[in-house]
Parts: C-alpha cells; structure tokens; sequence
C-alpha cells in the first residue's frame, strides 16, 4: 500500500476461470492484494463428491496459482481466496508445501474453518423451504451443509499477518471486503464503510465479467480485444474515494455500463443487499466515469448484518447421465424427434429407477421450452440431448447404453456421447449465526 492508497484485484470469478489477466495484475506492480472467488454452488457440491470418495476436496488449480502468483507473495502482495471449498486445512497444506517446494519460505499461511455446519444442521433440523422438507426427513440422502461466512472470518488472519488466506465456503465478496477493511481500518460495524466495501467487491468478485466478458453483443455492444481480457481492480485513494478500473495495457473496457450489467447479478432487492457482513443498500448508488476505464462508485448504505447465515445443503440425488446425438440436413428436427420419441419408450421399461427425465432440441427449445408449433424455419442442423437422474449407478450405466443406440431410431445420427456422474444437488438452508463457530489459524511456510 502507498500512502493511504490501496488496490485489490480481482483474480477469478469461477474455479476454471482463466487467470492470464489476474497474472498480468500480479506482476504489473499495481495491486497490493488479489482475491479469488472460487466456488459457486455447483462447485463446492463436486468438491464434497470428491472429498467424500477420498479425494482432496479442494481447489483443484491450487498447484498452478502458486506457479503463477508465488512471485506476487514473495514481493510482498497477498492472495486471498476460498481455495480449501470442503477441505480448507487439506487446502491450506497443499499451499505450504507447494509454497515450500518452489524456495519460498518465511510466508505465513492463513487457514479459515468453521463454514462446515454438517452437525449444527443435523441437530437443528435446519428447514430446506425450496424442496418442502428438512434435514431429517432427507435421512441418509443429506451429504453436507456450508454456511456462508463472513469478513470477520479472514480478519484475525490479516492481524496475524497472513500472506495467502485460505477459506472454506467464505461468502463471495466477503474475500474483497475483508482486506479493504484491514487495509483502511474500517471496522466491521462501521455499516455503510461495510456497504460500500461491499460495493466494491460486488463489481469484482466475477472477474472479467466486469471489463467485458459477456458483455459483447456485436453490432450493438463490442469490446476490443475479447480474447485476451485482463482482470479489473479496485482503488482505495487516499481521501477514501473508491474506484474501479482495469490496466492500460489490458484489453476490455471498464465503464458505467459494464459495472451497471454486473451490478444486477444475483441481487433481488437492491435496496437490500444481503451478505453475512451486511444489509447494503445498493439503490442509489454513483457511478462517475472519471478517465478511460476508470469509475469512481460510492454512495452505498448499509445496516446492520444479519442474524442468520444462508447454508449450502448438499443431497445425495442418485446418479445423473447427460448424453445426446445429432442429426442434419434435410427433416433433421422431424428425425431427431422421433429418436427423442423412441428414447423415452425405452426408459419406460426401466420403471421407477429414473427419477427425473428431459430432453431438447438444442437450437429448437432447449433454452425457451417447446416452441416448436411456432418455428419458421428448418435449420441445418439439430442436436438431441437427454438427460436423466437414476435412483442408482446399475439404472445410470443401463441409461447410457441407450444412449450408444440412438442412432438406430433416425437415419444420419452422429456425435453420440455420454455422461455419467453421481448426482449431488443443492439447496439452501439458513441457521443462527450463534450456531457457527468460525476459527482461524496460521502455518509459517
């Protein structure tokens, strides 16, 4: 930090996000720290698969973030992330020794536990409101439960003097709230720092989204340089002001439009904002652009945070199997239907063992529901795709030899594949904050 100026990048939106930008951020000299959003629900539910078959439950791209980012820590920039998903002490281990084996000794690991509420939720009987049941009822179907924890879970770590941080299911922009606060000595009552804070970090916490990915619409809306985005950042100044921006030397654009596209993301209510650090008000907020990309944001309320956290129920669904076929040409669609057709008369004969079924037409009515009766046209071209959940693996495995025989149904079919995994869905849950006991620890490397 320079003076009373602090910057924070954003180094991932997502586990597989690509982290050339982030890397470019790193070495550039500009940023003090970089925060890394690593988990979605999707993501922490295959990370609990893993650890429960005797995996490491982890990040999976822990290795290569020490490769790319080992030189930022050993010039004194810190990285901070929810790298350890179902397993953060495994995760934290697997820093120091990486950390260890690439001469980088000295640095101290910060390790945050606490988010896994697997027993707090049993003994609860936690209400799961969107399946109609509870944890109970769920008998051996329930797998896990993650709370969503907040920035005063990373704080004692950064006291501590931590160069790396490592959480669990830490809340997404908790990850960027936690250091900008430390860093400002703001405190974590303070709730409209907290809230503006916020604000910062919920442009960030989805990376390259803010300065252009996703945003191109070509001819309406287009970003130069696409294929090679760099990673935005956040500017502390020294009288306070907050500002986002992105390097010069980067490709994308960082505007009003491009954080007002990203500010709508999974927000209900702006006015009501709710993270496990605060109710941020979020509907009169500034946004100034103040140079090439370069917005000055601010006017964000807060209140105070709330009673409870949200938690991420992992449910042992049975197994899944996706797979499809394609047909072209001339009657391609009439083809590809009388598969779909045939496809289902045959998993009529596995009775109950298939839970759940679909399939679309991708191109027809595979994202707005069957519009068939109203197409004008016939394409080249059309792919089937089926997709079930079975009660086991035995009904998964009978599934997809099904799939092998699509072509049998239609003439030209091609491209078949198939899928199988275990199937572990997620639904949310809230518990009492008194009921979570978040602890932290450092390691020296």
């Amino acid at each position: 930090m320079t003076g009373n100026r602090f910057v924070i990048g954003s180094g991932s939106g997502f586990s597989d996000d690509l982290l050339d930008g982030a890397q470019r951020l790193a070495d550039s000299g500009v940023v003090d720290c970089i925060a890394f959003d690593r988990l979605a629900e999707r993501t922490l539910a295959l990370a609990q698969l893993r650890h429960l078959e005797g995996g490491d439950g982890f990040d999976l791209h822990i290795d290569e973030i020490v490769e790319r980012f080992g030189a930022f820590v050993a010039q004194g920039g810190k990285l901070v992330g929810n790298f350890g998903a179902a397993n953060p002490e495994g995760a934290a281990e697997r820093f120091a020794a990486r950390l260890r084996a690439g001469g980088l000794t000295g640095k101290v690991i910060g390790v945050v536990t606490g988010d896994d509420v697997h027993a707090q939720a049993k003994d609860l009987d936690l209400a799961l409101p969107e399946m109609g049941t509870t944890i109970s009822e769920l008998g051996d179907k329930f797998v896990s439960a993650h709370a969503y924890i907040g920035a005063d879970s990373l704080m004692d770590c950064l006291v501590a003097g931590a160069d790396v941080i490592v959480g669990g299911r830490v809340a997404d922009p908790s990850l960027w709230v936690a250091p900008l606060c430390h860093a400002r000595g703001w405190s974590l009552d303070d709730w409209d720092q907290l809230a503006n804070a916020t604000l910062v970090a919920h442009i960030l916490e989805c990376g390259s989204h803010l300065n252009g990915g996703g945003f191109s619409d070509p001819p309406l809306r287009e970003v130069p340089g696409a294929a090679h985005l760099g990673a935005p950042y956040g500017e502390v100044s020294e009288d306070g002001s907050l500002f986002i921006s992105q390097l010069a030397t980067d490709a994308g654009i960082v505007n009003r439009d491009t954080i007002r596209g990203q500010l709508g993301y999974e927000i209900f209510d702006p006015s009501s904002y709710i993270t496990p650090d605060v109710v941020a008000d979020l509907s009169d907020i500034s946004l100034e652009e103040v140079g090439p990309n370069r917005v000055r944001v601010g006017g964000a309320r807060g209140r105070k945070r709330p009673d409870e956290l949200k938690v991420l129920v992992g449910v042992d669904l049975g197994w899944k199997t996706v797979g499809g076929a394609s047909w072209g040409g001339p009657n391609c669609v009439s083809r590809a239907e009388l598969a779909a057709a045939s496809f289902g008369e045959r998993l009529a004969g596995l009775g109950d063992e298939v839970v759940e079924y679909r399939h679309d037409l991708v191109g027809i009515n595979s994202l707005f529901g069957q519009c068939l009766e109203t197409r004008q046209y016939e394409p080249n071209e059309v792919r089937l795709r089926v997709a079930t959940v079975t009660r086991s693996r035995a009904g998964a495995e009978a599934i997809g030899d099904e799939i092998w025989a699509l072509w049998r149904y239609a003439a030209g079919a091609g491209g078949m594949e198939k899928v199988l995994t275990r199937h572990i869905g997620v639904t949310p849950a809230m518990i009492p904050r008194s009921a979570v006991t978040v602890s932290s620890r450092t390691l020296t490397v």
